[in-house]
């Protein structure tokens, strides 16, 4: 499947999962301002009227396909959205350089990426590796409580 394949599936079942979370929250788009290029938002109405915030970003390794700086972008992205109150950000984000355990990195963009999430309070809960010997695949929230268990 090519790259474009690939993120047109990836949107198309996050479409299917809104609509199905639109039926039991009162769920609504959400749009930000960021330039990143892949991701989608919605927010649900969760506890009594707080609004949770959903998240579904794909983070290419390779910059020649898009054409600009995605790391950067990314940051960007998480600086924005890193001040809400409940967040809930997944996806894949092709940092095989982050060593999760020490919250470290081998690159700049890894150490800039882990950075990001320290400085916002956001915490990383996948403990195992979700491709051959590396954790890609990231579940990211503002609560270290708001999940208990994740498996890959």
């Amino acid at each position: 499947m090519t790259y474009l394949g690939r993120i047109a599936q990836s949107i198309r079942g996050v479409e299917a999962c809104c609509c199905t979370l639109r039926a039991f929250f009162h769920a609504a788009e959400y749009y930000p301002r960021t330039a990143f290029p892949e991701h989608i938002w919605c927010t649900l109405e969760v506890d009594g009227g707080k609004n949770l915030l959903v998240g579904v970003c794909y983070r290419t390794p390779n910059n020649d396909i898009v054409n600009f700086d995605s790391n950067r972008k990314l940051n960007d992205l998480i600086m924005e959205m890193g001040g809400r109150e409940l967040l809930l950000l997944m996806g894949d984000f092709n940092y095989p350089v982050i060593n999760w355990e020490d919250l470290s990195a081998s690159s700049v963009s890894g150490q800039m990426f882990v950075d990001s999430l320290e400085d916002h309070f956001l915490v990383q809960h996948v403990k195992n590796n979700t491709r051959n010997d590396s954790i890609l695949d990231l579940v990211i929230t503002s609560e270290p409580d708001m999940v208990d268990t994740v498996i890959c």
